[in-house]
């Protein structure tokens, strides 16, 4: 992976570069094509591998063979395009580069997959790859993948578009970098678009914007170590549209400069997930806008999944739940939010379109610091509290649920626990937390009664310390015996 001051240095190198390859390639003739004609593959510079000479600045290269095969590059590259439109290529540029320095900038400079009904690869190692804008999935009807991986770099003055009218991924893997003012995912609505990023030290920056489904469908996923850093984001932005990301396992991040829309105006969905991080420096809002022209009114749908213990969500500025439209936030297993702002819940639907919060427990050491915090306010929710896993609390267990300068009473939907163990809600102006009570502590089995079960787990735990301990005194012994059989029976109601 290249680091800033290398991309800043790479990026000028190129330029002049460019310049001295336009400079140098003005006597050739302008707006050519040049096909790759061996499908065994080879040298980029042997002429005898193209329908002409070797591609230069004024010369846009095009790979259409049905074949695998690669190309291998003995110094660095100059091409006005390049159209991947059928079969699997891979580029060796043996640490090199290749420049696309088309100077038009609403013009691609990369196109992997632009044939209806043809299926385009482009995989890209052991250099870098300079482009003005690259487009996966160009047309309607195509299909193109492109693989940036083994430290290598793409790197793109405007927009990478990943599903533009067709279908495209975009993978990026083992240390490698890519760079875009906008990556766009799943543009128009006939496109479906897919973007990887996988493995430690691998980094895709968005300098200016990333979003997930604009008009189309759209899916990210930052996983096993991989970053991810954009200006803004949007996951869902138009009407219809279907977008999700998902963070995953230890060290895997996105982090987001500006606003960051969880469904806006379509369907966004965010998921956190074994340990990954989120981390938005400004405000976040999930179901953010409504289209009232539409009959019946439609709009953004956002949702929030941060599930595992080390997951986390963190918002420099406010969170917003339900902005405009319809928001959900889930927290389970040891997933934790943490709030810098205040966090609101919108009330402009009603019924069941109400904001949503839901809180699952998988273990007993879950949420023994707050699921959710802020250093602001925290309005009221109502809240459903899910058992994960089969998992079901002791007597004793407790769970803190939010944490805050201010926090406003939330109402729960609690789920039934067995025998005489009960709910107990304890809220005040800074903290909201559960624990379990036992009604009946000596029904040890959860029953509803004490007998013979229960009598035989006494005597498991003789001589040590343990639930049937019912006088705490550290042991179970005699004492502790006598409790049991003064209470046997059926459990009060």
């Amino acid at each position: 992976m290249i680091g800033r001051n290398t991309f800043v240095n790479l990026k000028l190198a190129a330029t002049v570069g460019s310049l001295l390859a336009i400079a140098s390639s003005t006597a050739t003739a302008g707006g050519t094509d040049r096909h790759w004609i061996t499908s065994a593959g080879g040298t980029f510079d042997n002429s005898e591998n193209w329908d002409g000479p070797v591609p230069n600045a004024n010369t846009t290269a095009i790979f259409d063979l049905a074949n695998t095969y690669t190309v291998t590059f003995d110094a660095s590259a100059f091409s006005d395009r390049v159209l991947i439109g059928n079969g699997n290529v891979t580029y060796n540029l043996g640490g090199f580069s290749y420049s696309l320095i088309n100077p038009i900038t609403t013009t691609p400079s990369i196109v992997v997959g632009d044939l209806a009904k043809n299926f385009a690869q482009l995989t890209i190692t052991n250099g870098t790859l300079f482009a003005k804008f690259t487009n996966i999935g160009e047309v309607a009807g195509s299909s193109g993948w492109l693989f940036v991986t083994d430290g290598s770099n793409l790197l793109n003055d405007f927009h990478l578009r990943v599903g533009h009218y067709g279908d495209g991924v975009f993978e990026l893997s083992n240390g490698s970098f890519a760079d875009s003012f906008v990556t766009q995912i799943g543009i128009q609505d006939s496109a479906t678009g897919s973007a990887i990023i996988t493995g430690l030290g691998t980094e895709l920056l968005a300098d200016s914007a990333l979003i997930v489904a604009l008009e189309g469908t759209g899916n990210l996923s930052i996983l096993d170590g991989a970053t991810v850093t954009s200006g803004t984001a949007i996951i869902g932005e138009q009407l219809f549209s279907i977008g999700s990301v998902t963070v995953s396992g230890p060290g895997s991040s996105w982090t987001v400069d500006g606003p960051f829309d969880v469904g806006q105006t379509g369907q966004g969905s965010l998921e956190i997930l074994d340990g990954g991080h989120v981390i938005a420096n400004s405000f976040v809002t999930v179901g953010t806008f409504l289209e009232p022209v539409q009959d019946p009114i439609l709009g953004g749908v956002g949702e929030i999944i941060v599930d595992g213990e080390g997951s986390l969500l963190l918002v420099q500025g406010d969170l917003y739940i339900g902005f405009i439209a319809y928001g959900r936030w889930t927290l389970s297993s040891g997933g934790q939010v943490e709030v810098a702002g205040d966090v609101y819940r919108g009330d402009w639907l009603e019924g069941d379109k109400q904001p949503q919060t839901i809180i699952g427990i998988s273990s007993s050491s879950d949420y023994q610091t707050p699921a959710i915090t802020s250093t602001g306010l925290i309005e009221s929710f109502d809240t459903r509290i899910e058992l994960v896993d089969g998992f079901v609390p002791g007597n004793g267990d407790s769970f803190e649920i939010a944490g805050a300068i201010a926090v406003d009473a939330f109402t729960f939907d609690l789920p039934l626990l067995p025998g005489s163990l009960v709910w107990e809600i304890q809220q005040d102006e800074t903290s909201i937390s559960l624990s379990v009570i036992a009604l009946c502590p000596w029904d040890l089995d959860n029953s509803g009664s004490v007998g013979t079960s229960d009598l035989l787990e006494l005597f498991a735990q003789w001589g040590r310390a343990g639930t049937a301990d019912f006088d705490e005194s550290g042991v179970v012994n005699t004492n502790d015996l006598l409790i049991l059989l003064g209470n046997w029976g059926p459990c009060p109601e």
